[in-house]
């Protein structure tokens, strides 16, 4: 009977045993299935945010370009202005200067 109580724990053991090494298996494969999850999320994540940034570059740029060409509009039309201007007031003084001479002679 002790022969059969200590056959009886040698196989427990080896059960036993044989559970732990199949529990580390499985964890050892869990382990490595969120690591290969972990990585292709922030492979993901990092392209979807890439893209997005491109994205928001592009635009900004284009913006950008929108702006400059504004600003130029504005600063030919403000130089035809300051033309049209200095064209008026040159005529305006040789009026002024031809009525002068004018009443002079």
């Amino acid at each position: 009977e002790a022969l059969k109580r200590e056959e009886d724990e040698r196989e427990q053991r080896d059960r036993v045993a044989t559970e732990k090494e199949h529990l580390e298996a499985q964890v050892r494969k869990l382990e490595q299935t969120t690591f290969r999850w972990r990585v292709d999320y922030q492979r993901e994540t990092q392209e979807r945010y890439s893209n997005l940034l491109a994205d928001m570059e592009a635009r900004l740029q284009g913006e950008c370009e929108d702006l400059r060409r504004q600003i130029l509009q504005m600063q030919e039309l403000h130089r035809q202005e300051v033309l049209t201007w200095q064209e008026k007031e040159e005529k305006r003084q040789e009026e002024a200067a031809e009525q002068l001479r004018l009443r002079m002679a």
